[in-house]
């Protein structure tokens, strides 16, 4: 496989392929058989070269030489040639409006060293200027390995113009913000294209390129605490991985806003994630509409630092649900597992405050009540008639399976035991947990829908007190 990727020349054995900076180190490690994971921008290239060396593999000589064919006669290699490295970056952009596939993310690099490209010339005070550039862009994409990049651009872009940015707009208004913020760019033919259509003051504000890089490496950075959950004080990011479960993706617009431009305590920042928490789920609980949410955390970026967790209490209130209708629809609400052990955690903590000896929740399942599968003949053999046991509520069983009152939290041994048994049988693993809401079962002396659905209320009321204003 290494041969085909490499060719003889006066000056010894040079690979053919000639990649990026980004990629250009890994490929070298491919190709000597390097350790690979050592400031790896992605597994792709090794995933490729694995691919490909396997086919290969497995190829009879027959399909060598049908493969080899295919490729000397039916693929053709266009070479562009330029003669100023702008026209070059420029070219991405123009080939992927003829139906290539680029991201967002592509563009947007492309723009921006496109930009740096026109502006610098020859020297070598010119030339490091430029590898600085570059240097800076290379540090944002390997701060956002194995995230979703054009996620990134769009919820910092939101949070700088302060409005709602649709993905198919992203390029676009990203450029508008670039020619407002960046130096020089009265050199882009698109700016002044822009400045022709639109009344353009000139911006006192405006800095070099390598400013507006560091600014984004700053949010990247950020970006990644948020999404990673790697924050340093273990109660912010214990508060996020909280959020996270929530899936509260459309407030990243206001965290990265709020971490990276604001003056905050960390009281207030926890004070902050709580409240988020109890927007996010009590209009998901409610089922409101989502559309509105990118609008609504663009325009809480306008929040000044002082007296930020009233203010953000004030400004959410219009579009929070009443206690009334979140008790209603928690009742009945279909729960994910993340979302219902959040919700099931929580309501523990209420109930029984956190001591020296914490829960460790990694070991912690998700336990359904009425078991998943009750109508198998295996199951029943095994574990019991929950069918039987239900009667004719057996026909609701699908509609109550996700519902709160059929779910609590088991620690892995206790929930393996527990499986799909009789009631009567699930007990005595309840009883031996340590979890205060899983202990309570032990009360019913019978466990069907009537008993789920009084569960149910009574953890409502728990959720009141908990995810509110």
């Amino acid at each position: 496989m290494k041969k085909c990727l490499e060719v003889n020349t006066p000056n010894g054995k040079e690979s053919k392929l000639k990649l990026g900076t980004l990629d250009s180190r890994e490929f070298e490690n491919i190709m000597d058989e390097n350790d690979q994971n050592t400031n790896s921008n992605s597994p792709l290239l090794q995933n490729a070269y694995n691919d490909l060396s396997q086919k290969i593999d497995s190829f009879t000589l027959e399909e060598v030489e049908k493969f080899w064919l295919k490729l000397k006669n039916d693929v053709e290699i266009i070479v562009f040639r330029y003669t100023k490295r702008s026209d070059a970056y420029k070219l991405f952009e123009i080939t992927n409006n003829r139906g290539l596939a680029l991201t967002k993310t592509d563009i947007i690099k492309n723009f921006i060293l496109g930009h740096i490209a026109i502006i610098v010339g020859r020297s070598d005070k010119d030339e490091r200027r430029l590898r600085n550039v570059l240097k800076k862009w290379q540090e944002i994409i390997l701060t956002l390995d194995g995230i979703k990049k054009d996620d990134f651009f769009r919820h910092f872009l939101m949070g700088r113009i302060r409005r709602k940015v649709s993905f198919s707009q992203l390029v676009e208004k990203f450029k508008e913000e670039y020619f407002l913020k960046v130096k020089d760019v009265e050199l882009l033919t698109e700016y002044k294209r822009y400045k022709d259509k639109n009344n353009v003051p000139d911006s006192t504000k405006r800095q070099p390129i390598e400013k507006f890089l560091d600014d984004l490496i700053k949010n990247s950075k950020v970006y990644r605490q948020i999404i990673k959950e790697e924050f340093k004080d273990p109660k912010l990011n214990t508060e996020i991985i909280n959020l996270n479960k929530v899936e509260a993706i459309p407030a990243y617009t206001f965290l990265l806003n709020l971490f990276s431009n604001m003056e905050v305590g960390l009281k207030e920042e926890v004070k902050i994630i709580k409240l988020l928490q109890s927007f996010m789920l009590r209009r998901q609980v409610c089922k409101w509409a989502t559309g509105i949410l990118d609008a609504i955390f663009s325009n809480l970026c306008k929040q000044e630092s002082n007296n930020i967790v009233n203010n953000m209490k004030e400004e959410l209130k219009k579009d929070f649900p009443s206690d009334g209708d979140f008790i209603k629809n928690f009742i009945k609400f279909d729960f994910n597992v993340e979302r219902a052990k959040y919700v099931l955690g929580k309501i523990e903590y209420y109930i029984k405050p956190p001591t020296e000896k914490m829960i460790n929740w990694k070991q912690v399942h998700l336990e359904h009540i009425i078991p998943k599968n009750i109508k198998s003949k295996t199951s029943k053999k095994e574990y019991g008639d929950w069918e039987k046991y239900l009667g004719n509520d057996a026909e609701k069983h699908k509609d109550n399976l996700n519902k709160i009152g059929n779910l609590t939290l088991l620690q892995y041994k206790l929930n393996i035991n527990a499986s799909n048994h009789v009631f009567k049988e699930k007990r005595k693993n309840y009883k031996q947990s340590d979890i205060q809401i899983t202990q309570d079962l032990c009360d019913y002396r019978f466990f069907r829908i009537k008993n789920l659905n009084d569960r149910s209320k009574k953890l409502s009321q728990y959720a009141e007190k908990i995810w509110r204003f």
